[in-house]
């Protein structure tokens, strides 16, 4: 499953054949988009959508160049979008494809990916939901977004509550950025980004010379 499919759906199906040709392990990529308009991304759409509620509701604008805020942007309805995603897009896609086997066969091993915001709501969906997909992909993730709350909220509840696994099946990890951009502002930001090394099998990989878009 990827968030923003309109973008990133054949760049997916591309990899996916890639892993089958040199693996043989098959693979469903399945978009999750907005309806076409003439702009790839959506902020309007994706801004609510892709983004975590933060703690007292309140939410850091993003400004326009010439410094004025953006207040007509909404954010911090990503709780309600994984909702829906769990509750109707899955058994959806699940059900047509998969009809003869349950939701908890674990013989179906089901990923999340996400790019920049949709990074961000792939660690979202991580902290609350960690036992919802066996795989969690953030690319370029926007933890600095609202002044890092999913680090100082999300990802604190995470690691202070109780374990997503305790028979010791824990999720996958992979979290990668560029470094040619400063899209961590300080070394340490990736790591809190995947601050949950203990409780996920987590690989971080930064990608020297890269930028948000190009390390993909």
């Amino acid at each position: 499953y990827l968030v923003d499919g309109n973008a990133y759906f054949f760049t997916a199906v591309d990899v996916s054949r890639r892993i089958d040709f040199t693996n043989n392990t098959k693979t469903i990529v399945v978009g999750i988009s907005y309806p076409p308009s003439e702009y790839v991304y959506d902020l309007y759409r994706r801004g609510p959508d892709l983004t975590p509620p933060s703690a007292d509701g309140k939410y850091e604008p993003l400004y326009y160049d010439n410094g004025e805020p953006q207040t007509h942007l909404k954010w911090g309805e990503a709780d309600n979008f994984l909702a829906a995603i769990q509750h109707d897009i899955m058994p959806f896609v699940e059900g047509s494809l998969f009809g003869h086997l349950s939701f908890a066969d674990k013989s179906i091993r089901r990923g999340l990916f996400g790019h920049s915001y949709g990074g961000l709501f792939s660690l979202n969906a991580l902290y609350t939901k960690p036992t919802l997909f066996d795989a969690i992909l953030a690319a370029s993730p926007t933890i600095w977004w609202n002044k890092y709350s999913i680090v100082n909220f999300q990802e604190n509840k995470f690691l202070t509550g109780v374990p997503p696994s305790p028979e010791g099946s824990c999720p996958s990890l992979i979290l990668t950025w560029g470094s040619s951009k400063a899209e961590f502002p300080d070394k340490g930001c990736a790591k809190d980004a995947g601050g949950a090394w203990n409780r996920t099998n987590c690989d971080a990989e930064e990608d020297p010379m890269e930028e948000s878009m190009s390390g993909l």
